[in-house]
Formats: structure tokens, sequence, C-alpha cells
């Protein structure tokens, strides 16, 4: 059995990494759990809000992500 120790050394390089890793993969979830959010308290507002909503997501996501 190879020990965890072995396989993931941290050294300064790693911690390096690590810190330039993590909040860029925290950047990276946070539109998409943001959507899921404001998509939840729309959803509250009634049935027609919530359609027009998922269509200016979609509109929003293809303009500004590409």
């Amino acid at each position: 059995m190879i020990k965890c120790r072995l396989i993931f050394k941290l050294d300064a390089l790693s911690k390096e990494i690590l810190g330039i890793a993590i909040p860029s993969a925290l950047a990276v979830a946070a539109d998409p759990i943001a959507s899921l959010i404001d998509t939840a308290f729309i959803g509250h507002l009634g049935i027609y809000s919530l359609p027009s909503h998922i269509n200016f997501i979609a509109v929003w996501n293809l303009i500004y992500d590409c």
C-alpha cells in the first residue's frame, strides 16, 4: 500500500500551485451556484417569471461566455 504522504508532497511549489488553484476553482464554481440561487428565488415569483428568467440566462451565457 502506497502512503498518501509519498504521493501528495506539500513542498513550496505545491503550496504555490494550490494557492492559485483553489481560488480559481471557487471562481469557476461561483457562477453556476449564483445562477442556481437566482433561479430558486425567481421560481417563487410565479409561473411566468421562471421561463423568462431561464431564457435570459441562456442569452446571457451565449453572449458573455464566448
